[in-house]
C-alpha cells in the first residue's frame, strides 16, 4: 500500500474516476536535486488544471532544499540556481519575480489546499508524464516530513487522497506509448516528453525542465492526441487513503 500518505500502483479496493466523465484532471510535475527518492529533494512543485484558462488554477512554487544539496549541473538542466531559490530573483524560464523559495511542508499544504479548492467537488486525477518520478519524489519529502513532525510529537501530514482529494494517478509516459494512439501518424522516435511535443506539436518544448513549462507542454500533448483518456482508463493507479 505504499506508506499511506500517497500510495503507489495498487489493485484499488475503491471504484476509480471514470475518466470521460467529469473529474478535474491535476497535471503536476516537479524538478528535484536528483533522481533518487530517499536523497534528492523537490525544488520546484507546479501543476495546473487542464484546459482551464483561469489563472487561479495554475500552481507553481520553489522549495527551499538543505544547503549544498543543488548541484551545478542541475542548475545547468533547470535554471534553478541556489541563489535564486534563497534570496529570489527574477525566474529565467518565465521573467516572473519571486521572493525566497519555501520550506517543502508550506508549498506541499498550500498545494493540497489549492488542489482541494479547484477540483470543486470533483474527483481529481493526478497527470504527469513519468509519474512513478514525480509521486515518488513527493512521496520521499513527505516520508520525510513526517519523520521530523513525529520527532516533535506532531503526527499530522496532510496526504494527496485525503487532503487534496486526488483519488487516482494518471502516468502519461504509459499511456503515449499505445500504439493505438499513433496509427495515424506514426510513433515519435522516443516518449520523452519532448520529443513525444515535437512529433504532435509539429515544433521545440518551450520551458523544458521548468516544472510548469512541462506542465504546459503535457497539457498540449494532450490536447493533440485523441483516445488517450480511453488508454489511461485502464492503467491509472488509486491514490491510497489513510484510512484504507
Amino acid at each position: 500500500k505504499g506508506n499511506g500518505v500517497l500510495g503507489r500502483p495498487i489493485v484499488p479496493k475503491r471504484k476509480l474516476p471514470d475518466l470521460r466523465s467529469d473529474v478535474c484532471f491535476v497535471i503536476l510535475d516537479c524538478e528535484t536535486t536528483g533522481l533518487s527518492r530517499k536523497t534528492a529533494r523537490v525544488i520546484q512543485l507546479a501543476a495546473k488544471i487542464m484546459h482551464s484558462t483561469d489563472p487561479a488554477d495554475s500552481f507553481s512554487a520553489y522549495v527551499l532544499p538543505p544547503p549544498g544539496t543543488l548541484s551545478a549541473e542541475v542548475s545547468a538542466l533547470t535554471g534553478i540556481t541556489d541563489t535564486f531559490l534563497r534570496t529570489g530573483g527574477v525566474d529565467a524560464s518565465t521573467g516572473v519575480l519571486h521572493g525566497p523559495a519555501l520550506p517543502f511542508d508550506k508549498v506541499y499544504e498550500a498545494f493540497c489546499s489549492w488542489c482541494q479548492d479547484r477540483r470543486a467537488g470533483r474527483p481529481a486525477v493526478c497527470v504527469a508524464h513519468n509519474a512513478r518520478f514525480d509521486v515518488g519524489m513527493l512521496e520521499g519529502e513527505v516520508k520525510r516530513l513526517g519523520e521530523e513532525r513525529r520527532l516533535g510529537g506532531d503526527f499530522s501530514v496532510p496526504s494527496l487522497a485525503d487532503d487534496a482529494g486526488i483519488e487516482s494517478v494518471v502516468d502519461t509516459l504509459a499511456v503515449l506509448r499505445s500504439s493505438k494512439l499513433w496509427k495515424k501518424r506514426g510513433r515519435p522516435t522516443s516518449f520523452k516528453q519532448a520529443d513525444v511535443y515535437e512529433k504532435v506539436m509539429g515544433g521545440p518544448m518551450a520551458g523544458a525542465h521548468n516544472a510548469m513549462g512541462d506542465v504546459l507542454g503535457l497539457e498540449a500533448i494532450l490536447g493533440g492526441v485523441e483516445g488517450w483518456k480511453e488508454v489511461a482508463e485502464g492503467l491509472q493507479w488509486a491514490m491510497v487513503k489513510i484510512n484504507e
